[in-house]
């Protein structure tokens, strides 16, 4: 009986230090991620698509913080920020008519999506270059310019 006792205690602890070998815990999973882009980048009202600098692999976060100004180049309007202006840009002369008109975006694979003064997203695709670019029906016209900061992590 005294055996069976000391096998099922020395079972347990075997049991208990494998797992800690092989378990890894939340925090150390993201202290194994690895920062592949960061990069700052001034998206001007003028520009189109700016090359953020990033080569996005399936699995990356990405995220992005942005600030700074625009004037659009409609008038008698106001400067807005990567935010945007309050209502969707609704028609197809914008890249990406189902987001708030003159903001902030970006574009992976062809696609476009919002994000403003900041966002973070996990890229699922094949593999993509980062693209910034104001959603702005026409580039040129106004003034001002957003600052990007982009950090990509992996792992």
């Amino acid at each position: 009986m005294r055996f069976k006792t000391v096998s099922a205690r020395l079972a347990v602890a075997a049991a208990v230090a494998g797992s800690a070998l092989v378990g890894v815990t939340p925090a150390q999973a993201a202290a194994t991620s690895t920062i592949v882009c960061e990069e700052t980048k001034q998206v001007e009202e003028a520009s189109y698509d700016v090359n953020s600098g990033c080569w996005l692999q399936y699995g990356d976060r990405v995220q992005i913080s942005a600030y700074g100004s625009i004037w659009s180049g409609v008038w008698l309007t106001g400067q807005n920020g990567p935010q945007g202006w309050t209502n969707m840009a609704g028609d197809s002369k914008f890249p990406m008519t189902n987001a708030r008109a003159f903001s902030l975006l970006a574009k992976t694979n062809g696609n476009y999506r919002y994000a403003g003064t900041g966002t973070t997203f996990t890229y699922y695709g094949s593999g993509s270059t980062l693209y910034l670019r104001i959603n702005d029906d026409a580039p040129g016209n106004g003034s001002g310019a957003f600052t990007a900061e982009v950090t990509v992590t992996r792992g």
